[in-house]
């Protein structure tokens, strides 16, 4: 066993080898593959593959090198086809891939150092033409790639420079002409290309609170009319209450009176509490239960059980001892036939012993020139000895039989004993089992709970009135709201049921917890109709811009856009469009900065 470990190992190690060069090798293969198709990428990702499988073996590694250097080349051609059809930008971009690809490589050094300088010289001429945007874009594709070129960030600076001045000239005549959502947007634009510039984040502030004030929703809650005990709850209905439930991120202000300003949007709401009614009801119901009222006595079933295992275990040890007899009887049988056997085997061998000393005797006194002497003497002794090989098989047989009958006498007298010594534990069992065992009697008990269940509801007659359009969003409208909460209650009462032992106390909400809970409903339902209302104020403004952007009106739908990126929460649905029109009209891409400065 020894000698078998010590080979194994080595074996399964040559195993796992051959395996992983296989993989290796096969990842090289496709790699060869899809460099003959041209295919680079899927190339390298594939001798990428091998080195993790064997980064040992540099063959994977040399190739990915060799095709990096002809996709760079690749690259670099297409850079120079580029630079002479004048297209600068994109020939900056994949010359800057080829130099990614293979950095040691001279030539696409010194290739993508030229087009850099076209790139900043043409960066220079849209500047002197005034086409900043188009300079500043050529400006960052430089510094993309090489963030410390000096030309290429000193005009950058004073793209910047010039941009931000053009952004805050363009936010100050908005504002002078109170399109305060493009004057925001060319604020924040200005901060974007110099986030210090002079009084920017200053005018910002005050242009984006101004817009805010202009576009702040109000919600006129006067207090609600109320009758009779339908007051407790009118009264506490007020603007600061209403107010907690909005959000805090929502232009939207509740107020007991209608503003000053006839163009304020926002609703208007009127209502009237009635018909309060608070009730108490309760009923009496009788349960049951049971308890353990005494001990009664019944037969020990344990002794019904023990005896019909007893009458089991005398059964196995008859039919053990039955066995046993029959198999000593098949011994006996055995053993005599195992003397028989042995007693002719030594009659055998003494025939046998008496014939080879007639040979030996006949050769002793043979003549010598005699060429087989003794022969029928030889003859004999050969058969006797053939009868005594014989015979001692057949006493190997017999006694092989009798040992086998003999270990099987021996296990039946030991499978006999168990049965005998399990059976006396269980008569000692029986004799110190009980005849009988008590049990515990069971009594029904009755007993009465008291059901109780209080609510509370109230009538809301309820108008929402839109402030300018003088158009009803509700009339008159009858809304009920209703709480109910349910409890029971008994006495305690020892000795009995467990579940009724201890009693159980009645928890029931009173009646000012109730009117709250009431009041709760009543402020929930009017903040959803609220926020409704909010909802399609700020969607018309989304409606408005895309019909602006779809007539080609860009001032007016970014003063629709502005104003509602302003009054919704900041998850914005179509955030990605609204970045993509901001950035094409306004260089803006970040709707962020429109609620961070």
């Amino acid at each position: 066993m020894r000698i078998l470990l010590r080979f194994t190992a080595p074996l399964l190690l040559t195993a796992f080898l051959v395996g992983c060069v296989g993989a290796y090798a096969k990842a090289v293969q496709r790699g060869d593959s899809f460099a003959a198709a041209g295919d680079w990428a899927a190339a390298v990702a594939a001798y990428e593959e091998a080195v993790q499988l064997d980064p040992t073996d540099p063959e994977a590694k040399i190739k990915i090198k060799a095709v990096r250097k002809r996709q760079s080349a690749q690259y670099l051609s297409k850079a120079t086809a580029l630079e002479q059809r004048g297209e600068l930008a994109n020939a900056l971009a994949v010359t800057q891939e080829a130099v990614t690809l293979n950095p040691d490589d001279t030539e696409a050094q010194l290739a993508l150092t030229r087009i850099i300088n076209k790139v900043i010289d043409k960066a220079e001429q849209l500047r002197q033409r005034q086409q900043l945007r188009d300079a500043f874009k050529l400006t960052t594709l430089v510094l993309r790639g090489a963030k410390n070129h000096p030309r290429a960030r000193d005009l950058d600076d004073r793209l910047r420079t010039a941009l931000a001045k053009q952004s805050f000239e363009r936010a100050q005549l908005f504002a002078q002409k109170d399109k305060l959502g493009n004057a925001l947007v060319e604020y924040a634009t200005c901060l974007g290309y110099r986030p210090d510039y002079p009084d920017a984040r200053i005018h910002f502030g005050q242009v984006k609170l101004r817009l805010e004030q202009t576009l702040r929703f109000v919600v006129v809650l006067p207090r609600f009319a109320a009758k009779g005990r339908a007051s407790a709850i009118a009264q506490r209905i007020d603007p600061a209450l209403l107010k907690q439930s909005f959000d805090d991120r929502l232009l939207l202000e509740v107020v007991d009176k209608p503003p000053h300003d006839n163009e304020r949007k926002g609703v208007s709401m009127r209502g009237d509490m009635s018909d309060y009614r608070h009730y108490h009801n309760r009923q009496s119901v009788s349960r049951s239960c049971d308890y353990v009222c005494g001990t009664s006595y019944k037969p020990n079933p344990r002794i019904r059980d023990l005896r019909e295992a007893l009458a089991r275990l005398e059964g196995q040890l008859s039919d053990h001892e039955k066995n046993i007899s029959s198999k000593e009887k098949e011994l006996f049988r055995a053993q005599k036939d195992l003397s028989e056997e042995e007693s002719d085997f030594e009659k055998k061998q003494s025939r046998y012993d008496e014939a080879r000393a007639k040979y030996d005797d006949c050769i002793a006194k043979a003549d010598p020139k005699q060429s087989n002497p003794c022969f029928s003497k030889k003859s004999s002794m050969t058969s006797k000895k053939s009868d005594v090989d014989s015979q001692r098989r057949d006493v190997g047989y017999a006694r092989d039989k009798v040992n086998r009958l003999r270990d099987d006498v021996q296990n039946l007298k030991q499978r006999r004993d168990d049965v005998r010594e399990s059976r006396d534990r269980k008569n000692q069992q029986l004799l110190s089992e009980p005849a009988q065992i008590a049990i515990d009697k069971h009594c029904a008990h009755q007993y009465q709970v008291e059901q109780h269940v209080v609510g509370a509801n109230v009538n809301l007659t309820l108008s929402i009135d839109e402030l300018t359009a003088n158009k009803a969003i509700l009339d008159d409208q009858l809304f009920n709201y209703h709480v109910q909460a349910a409890d029971e209650t008994f006495p305690a009462q020892a000795g009995r049921c467990m579940e009724v032992a201890s009693g159980k106390t009645l928890h029931l909400p009173s009646e000012e917890g109730l009117r709250n809970a009431l009041l709760t409903q009543v402020v929930k339902a009017l903040r959803k109709k609220v926020v409704a209302s909010y909802d399609a104020y700020r969607r018309s403004f989304l409606a408005a811009a895309r019909r602006d952007e779809s007539s080609g009106l860009a001032d007016e739908a970014t003063e629709s856009y502005v104003r509602y990126v302003l009054t919704g929460p900041h998850k914005l649905d179509d955030k990605e469009k609204l970045a993509k029109f901001f950035s094409k009209t306004k260089g803006i891409g970040k709707l962020d900065a429109l609620w961070k400065n």
